[in-house]
């Protein structure tokens, strides 16, 4: 069967002239991820000015339209869609606003779901309307808000205005400015005469001489469109066209007040047509062709193109380069991991900047992608709280040491001024002119205990005693293959995947090793055990994000973290108050208070590939075994 479809036919008008602190920015976006049988398609527009100080803000457009976007297209069965959209938009533009205490917004933004509109805005944004039937321009928040002592936020969205759309309605939206406010009269004749496809060409002329312009025209259209019939599935008339029988003035039928909301889910994949004059939402239109018309000197071209650069004109073309789709990608999912960051959601700044990067490191070299990627490094470094003044150094190379392959060497361990390193079958000291062999148990996992031992596990459970050089095996191969294992005062614990084990006097009568988190306490770890520290408290990273706190056997708290905690990550206690986390993938120490949250981070970046970490508490050094070289960190 086939129905009518009220569809609107948008044109941007972007004019950018050389203007210190100010950028305009115009988006026309069909909304995807809506069902298809017969609920019509949705679109949203976005017309935008920002002034601020610093020339690097000028993302700010395009990470207000891209968010909104993403909104619309993840929740597409949501009641109140649209002012639920922008409530969480508020929260973003007030973590703008709250980093750049400068800024100066005016944002216009409108959505329409078939015969329906609704708009809002921050600042001065303007939406002039003209109706055939009543042969009149007017502007819809005033007359939406007529009698209503109203004033548009500076800050954030704070009402939505609604009404009708009608067939052959033509809209102009658009940011004014002192310039455009003169010519008001000129534009709404401009609108009311405007013959098919001369409304771009005229509002060209009115916005000359050159001013700052950001607007959409859009007229709507009666389009049919052919739905499949379905059994079960009654045939019934278009809604709108009843509707049509019928005059109703496209003015405010509600005012919406929009308050603070909550967690957001957001952005990429948006096309940023910036092009005056395109009259398609299908992106195949929208390709254009520089076309020399006969009879039209070059020295007339030369004209043109002088006096289109003197007025500030831009004519924004898509490019089809897939260098430029791809970091164009990238970029966006900068802009949302940022927009994240902003809220205070680092769990998802950080997804959508590994997004970014993976993408980033499948691309080609070139000066775009270099630069890209230090856009990349800056965010991961704000995300992060990367103190940059510190980095780890290279102390030993190994590979200088003839008597051992360096890159076989898996672990290390520090304490007393002294440096151990191992690799499956062998414990090596470092020495200035050799690595010295200290013993041969196969499998180590090494651990510092006092009075100067080493205790290692392969076979079985051995403390070799570095005063004395002898070796003391204390247990044999356990029942389960522990993660890591560590000493407090005369115990031994051993960090299983779902429990920890403990051995009881492990350094003088060693007793047989038992369950130490108590049966009923193991179902409160939703996830497997990391990495683990203790002192008077043991504490523990799990695979699901979480810090757990035990003291004697039971479980005290479970902190939730915002990053991912991956297999051979490290975990240090600093004090109780304190903890140190290694991430051996992105070469980061975070340093996390016992609330979970970030204090600062270390970029370990320098240390190439790092197979293992340890940290010395006395000396509160980080040592770090990379390919072939150790490195260390003072914290």
């Amino acid at each position: 069967m086939e129905i009518k479809e009220l569809t609107p036919k948008s044109k941007e008008i972007i004019t950018r002239p050389k203007t210190e602190g100010i950028f305009c920015d115009a988006f026309s976006y069909e909304i995807s991820g809506f069902p298809k049988n017969g609920e019509g398609k949705k679109y949203f527009y976005m017309v935008s000015q920002v002034q601020a100080g610093d020339s690097s803000l000028d993302y700010i457009p395009n990470l207000i339209a891209t968010f909104i976007k993403r909104e619309l297209e993840e929740n597409p069965s949501q009641e109140q869609l649209f002012e639920k959209s922008l409530k969480k938009t508020n929260e973003l533009i007030e973590g703008l606003l709250k980093k750049n205490s400068g800024l100066k917004l005016d944002f216009g933004v409108a959505f329409i779901d078939k015969e329906k509109m609704a708009i809002s805005k921050i600042g001065k944004a303007k939406m002039l309307a003209y109706r055939t039937k009543t042969n009149d321009v007017f502007d819809v928040f005033e007359n939406a808000t007529q009698g209503i002592k109203s004033q548009a936020s500076n800050k954030r969205f704070s009402n939505i205005v609604s009404g009708e759309i009608k067939k052959d309605d033509r809209f102009f939206f658009f940011i004014p400015n002192s310039g455009l406010n003169f010519k008001q009269k000129l534009i709404n004749a401009t609108l009311a005469k405007n013959v098919e496809g001369t409304f771009l060409e005229n509002i060209h002329k009115i916005a000359v001489p050159p001013l700052n312009l950001s607007g959409i025209y859009f007229e709507i259209k009666e389009e049919l469109k052919k739905v499949a019939k379905e059994a079960g599935i009654k045939e019934v008339k278009s809604e709108f066209v009843e509707k049509e029988q019928k005059e109703v003035p496209i003015v405010a039928t509600e005012v919406a007040k929009i308050s603070r909301s909550d967690t957001l889910k957001r952005t990429t994949d948006k096309f940023r047509e910036m092009i005056m004059g395109s009259s398609s939402n299908n992106l195949d239109d929208r390709k254009w062709k520089l076309i020399k018309p006969k009879g039209i000197s070059d020295y007339l071209i030369a004209i043109f193109i002088g006096v289109a650069l003197v007025t500030g004109l831009v004519f924004l073309t898509k490019g089809n380069s897939k260098l430029k789709e791809d970091l164009a990608s990238v970029n966006e999912k900068l802009k949302v991991s940022e927009s994240r960051l902003l809220l205070k959601q680092n769990y998802e700044a950080r997804k959508f900047l590994g997004e970014a990067i993976a993408e980033l490191n499948a691309l080609e070299e070139s000066e775009k992608k270099e630069k890209t990627r230090l856009a990349a490094i800056s965010l991961m470094n704000r995300i992060e709280k990367v103190d940059e003044s510190i980095k780890p150094a290279m102390t030993t190379d190994l590979a200088q040491y003839l008597n051992v392959n360096s890159s076989d060497l898996k672990s290390i361990l520090a304490g007393g001024g002294r440096i151990f390193v191992s690799d499956l079958a062998k414990i090596y000291e470092v020495k200035k002119n050799e690595l010295k062999l200290l013993e041969e148990p196969g499998s180590i996992i090494l651990s510092w205990a006092k009075e100067n031992k080493i205790i290692t596990y392969g076979g079985s459970v051995k403390i070799f005693d570095l005063k004395e050089n002898e070796i003391r095996e204390l247990k044999k191969k356990f029942n389960f293959e522990p993660v890591e294992f560590k000493n407090y005062e005369d115990n031994l614990y051993f960090l299983g995947s779902k429990n920890i084990y403990k051995i009881t006097n492990a350094l003088l009568k060693p007793k047989e090793e038992f369950e130490w988190l108590r049966p009923n306490e193991i179902v409160k770890i939703s996830g497997n055990f990391v990495s683990f520290d203790l002192d008077t408290s043991v504490y523990a990273l799990t695979d699901d994000k979480k810090l757990a706190v035990m003291f004697k056997g039971e479980v005290v708290k479970i902190i939730d973290l915002d990053f991912d905690v991956r297999p051979g990550a490290k975990l240090i206690n600093l004090g109780g108050k304190e903890f140190l986390t290694v991430d051996k993938k992105l070469k980061l120490v975070r340093i996390i208070n016992d609330a979970g949250e970030l204090k600062m981070s270390y970029d370990l970046s320098p240390a190439e590939t790092i197979k293992d970490a340890f940290f010395d508490k006395e000396s509160r050094t980080l040592y770090l075994l990379s390919q072939t070289k150790i490195w260390s960190l003072k914290i």
